[in-house]
């Protein structure tokens, strides 16, 4: 067999390691670059916290028309790239719908930068916010609705509502004077908000309001919910053979029901609830001074960490060894601070460019978001899709009306009448307040909501009001009607 030689030619794209790790710091959270710093002063003996005099202040103002070559990412071509380079690079692009709604935080009406001291939070816990949520569905009068949401606020850990009457009502005092039969009304509606069991007032009552709801087929469940009912002290005693006495059935009989109660949770409110969410921080900030918006960072990564001067007179040294070690270390700390410092000058550029485009959000709310996508954002800075998607990733943008993710701000266009596109949160941000204006007796349907929208100049079909709807979690008209 006659061997021969063959030459073949390729492309192929290498990320160095230092490329490898920008990329990878751009797409972290605040709160994960600051690890990410502690990590490296634990790990770099050249590395010490302090202000940077090694490396040039980023400037405070972005040049949107140009980007930095470290995270200009080349177009796709036919290159082609291995698995082994590409294992440790993050997912660039993300999806983008079903962003989801931002946290609100205070409106300020001033001119003056944000002071945001304490950090703003996104503390609610996940009992309460689910039941405030259930009491947005229903239509209440302003009374029943201040006192529906203080029982909600009295409800402890477990989900049991820990406040007697009197003491709700010195929390609604002086504004609301509610009677018992008010508060009791509201507390019934409070418990049929979530898992039975939640917003009871007594171990008693969490686990009948669990056997009630059961199906009437279910095994034992009336014997259950008699022993709960009348019998209590008996069952909380231990004392089952008085207990099967009274209810004249057998030992093994009776422990079938006991089977059934013992399978109800005392604590339902404690599945429901999770850890206190993380503090959100922005991390940019954007004010009106004068006629013009203002971007600037919250915090700048590499501020107050630099490279120690205690190691220079090694460097100089006849060890050969020991330079190099410390040669090595400085290299790679001079890259971990630019590469701090080119992530802080790209999310500033990305945001920047997005509150240029979004001026009419930031005067007026979401009704007046534009539509905007990753690809408009690359464009106009010149750089790739993946780097906008990586610089918006887990950032915060914090405006005259709220908290916001970065993300907040890509929706798609619609047509209008006047040519000018709208952007799909815009318009659901217009169905919202069709909605919420409605009479309760007769609720607007997806296709008036559609020919409203159409004789504003927003072009958009019935499946699309609809698609919108369900996104924002508002029940179809056939479901609002009558809801009391």
């Amino acid at each position: 067999m006659k061997q021969a030689l063959n030459l073949q030619q390729g492309q192929r794209l290498q990320l160095s390691t230092q490329l490898q790790q920008s990329i990878r710091l751009l797409q972290l959270s605040r709160e994960e670059i600051a690890q990410e710093i502690t990590a490296a002063l634990e790990s770099n003996p050249l590395l010490e916290e302090g202000e940077s005099d090694v490396l040039a202040d980023m400037p405070s103002d972005t040049d949107l028309g140009s980007e930095p070559d470290l995270l200009a990412e080349p177009a796709q071509s036919d290159q082609t790239f291995s698995e082994d380079e590409w294992r440790d690079t993050p997912v660039a692009d993300r999806q983008w719908d079903h962003i989801g709604s931002s946290p609100t935080a205070a409106r300020r009406t001033d001119d003056a930068p944000y002071d945001h001291e304490p950090l703003w939070e996104s503390r609610q816990d996940s009992l309460s916010g689910l039941l405030l949520e259930g009491l947005s569905l229903h239509r209440l009068s302003d009374s029943d609705q201040r006192i529906a949401q203080a029982l909600i606020g009295c409800l402890d850990g477990r989900g049991y509502l820990t406040a007697t009457y009197d003491e709700v009502r010195q929390v609604l005092q002086p504004e609301i004077d509610a009677e018992d039969d008010e508060i009791d009304s509201m507390l019934h509606l409070v418990q049929s908000l979530s898992d039975p069991g939640i917003g009871a007032r007594n171990l008693a009552e969490c686990l009948t309001l669990q056997i009630k709801a059961l199906s009437a087929t279910t095994p034992n469940r009336q014997k259950a919910g008699e022993i709960i009912l009348e019998h209590f002290a008996l069952l909380s005693s231990h004392r089952y053979e008085a207990l099967a006495e009274v209810l004249d059935i057998d030992l093994p009989a009776l422990a079938e029901v006991l089977e059934l109660i013992q399978s109800l949770d005392p604590k339902p409110g404690e599945r429901l609830a999770a850890p206190v969410a993380p503090a959100v921080t922005p991390d940019v900030l954007v004010h009106r001074q004068n006629d013009a918006w203002i971007v600037k960072l919250d915090h700048e990564s590499a501020r107050g960490i630099r490279v120690s001067d205690d190691y220079q007179q090694y460097l100089d040294g006849d060890d050969q060894t020991t330079r190099k070690y410390l040669k090595d270390h400085l290299r790679e700390a001079q890259w971990f601070i630019r590469s701090l410092q080119q992530r802080d000058q790209t999310i500033l550029s990305v945001a920047t460019q997005i509150v240029s485009v979004q001026r009419g959000f930031m005067d007026e709310g979401d009704r007046a978001l534009a539509p905007l996508t990753l690809k408009d954002i690359a464009e106009a800075l010149g750089i790739h899709e993946s780097t906008v998607s990586r610089a918006v990733d887990q950032k915060y943008l914090l405006t005259p009306h709220g908290l916001f993710p970065l993300k907040h701000f890509f929706s798609t266009g619609l047509a209008t009448a006047s040519g000018s596109p709208t952007s799909s949160r815009a318009a659901q941000a217009r169905i919202r307040k069709m909605i919420e204006s409605e009479s309760p007796l007769k609720p607007i349907s997806d296709s008036q909501l559609a020919a409203r929208l159409g004789e504003e100049g927003i072009s958009i079909a019935r499946r699309t009001v609809a698609k919108y709807r369900e996104q924002m979690n508002i029940l179809p008209a056939s479901q609002r009607r009558g809801v009391i």
